[in-house]
């Protein structure tokens, strides 16, 4: 032992600044391709998720072919179990169909199974490392990148999960979006009070009449639904999911919609669903209301007092310049404001919540993405979105 010792200390020795230097960029390097190869969103990773759909394209064709075989040769009249079984097994020797009530039940050798309606409709249901994701296993996921793609022409780096319920599951942009480009060139505030339709909002009764900002907004009290100030329409812009299509990809499960960004309650929910509880105590709205000139906002106090609340959820920025379309860290919040009439919610660079005038253009938007958990796999420990 004492011999090895001496040799490797012989090594070292030997070894000038430059080798040891040159060593250590080679060991980075390593690292770095590693990463590149093997991470979340690496090669391998990627290569690996688009040889599965590819397959799975290629059999849905197939079952396609084969039953619009079958109904040809039976001139129309239908298909079979032992028919499509047969035309099946042309394409894959192990290949079984199994009735199941109106349907047909396709079974590959490989272990995917395909829905297979009376009419020919192709349903995905499951294989052997495909499953419907619950809640609880989405959100042991907060912060993942999900294989996502929009329609906003590149504003968006990435999606991230954000949060999930037992009906939907949320993804946000891994980087702010220039308020500018977020909201139209064409308006000279942070956030319009109008419409991209061109009406102009009249106050909370804009979101409350969509599911987001009644499910997500409801510490926002109905009685403030005729309020026309402008924390209102601000807040109504950002909830306003017509507003926020380009965010809708064309691959999209139906049902997707899109938003301008967490509201309070939601942004409570992720960080609640996303932190180990034994350490850090659950963050709560504070049943304190603020009220001014007629208006009620709800004021969740911890948010201005306690442990920061980004950095767990998404990565921290550095000096604002991490893919950011704009130079400011901070994000809008789709809830008003509490300093102010005229005032939106925002997160810091710091993951602290306060609030803004809505007029500030160095705070970008940070969109989320809500797509139905009927279409939300859990594939290999990753998500997955599954076909429309």
């Amino acid at each position: 032992q004492a011999g090895l010792i001496l040799y490797a200390s012989l090594i070292l020795y030997s070894l000038t600044i430059d080798n040891i230097l040159n060593i250590i960029v080679l060991l980075i390097l390593a690292g770095v391709s590693i990463a590149t190869l093997t991470g979340d969103n690496g090669i391998l990773t990627q290569a690996d998720r688009a040889r599965t759909e590819n397959k799975v394209k290629s059999e849905e064709e197939q079952i396609g072919l084969s039953y619009n075989a079958v109904m040809t040769a039976n001139k129309g009249t239908g298909v079979t179990e032992g028919q499509l079984e047969d035309e099946l097994q042309k394409y894959d020797s192990g290949a079984k169909v199994t009735s199941k009530g109106e349907n047909f039940e396709a079974e590959f050798s490989n272990g995917n199974v395909y829905t297979v309606k009376k009419d020919g409709t192709i349903e995905k249901a499951t294989n052997n490392s495909v499953s419907i994701a619950t809640a609880e296993e989405v959100n042991a996921l907060i912060g993942k990148t999900v294989n996502y793609e929009d329609k906003s022409g590149g504003k968006v780096d990435a999606w991230r999960i954000f949060y999930a319920s037992d009906d939907e599951m949320f993804l946000i942009s891994s980087n702010t979006v220039d308020s500018k480009k977020a909201f139209g060139e064409d308006n000279s505030k942070g956030i319009p009070l109008k419409s991209k339709a061109g009406t102009e909002y009249t106050g909370a009764k804009n979101v409350f009449a969509t599911h987001y900002g009644a499910t997500y907004n409801s510490m926002w009290k109905a009685t403030n639904s005729t309020n026309t100030n402008d924390s209102s329409k601000a807040t109504a812009y950002l909830c306003d999911s017509n507003n926020w299509t380009e965010y809708v990809g064309e691959n999209a499960p139906e049902g997707t919609y899109a938003v301008g960004g967490p509201t309070k309650e939601l942004f409570i929910k992720s960080w609640n669903a996303s932190i180990p509880q034994t350490h850090v105590q659950k963050v709560a709205l504070a049943s304190e209301d603020v009220k001014k000139d007629g208006y009620v906002y709800n004021k969740p106090s911890y948010l201005y007092e306690s442990y920061p609340i980004l950095k767990t959820i998404l990565p921290k920025t550095e000096n604002g310049k991490d893919g950011l379309y704009n130079d400011g860290n901070s994000y809008w919040v789709a809830s008003p404001g509490v300093d102010d009439l005229g005032y939106v919610c925002f997160v810091d660079d710091e993951g602290y919540m306060n609030d803004v005038g809505y007029d500030e253009r160095d705070y970008g938007a940070r969109p989320l993405v809500s797509i139905p958990m009927s279409k939300v796999q859990i594939e290999d420990g990753m998500v997955t979105i599954g076909n429309n």
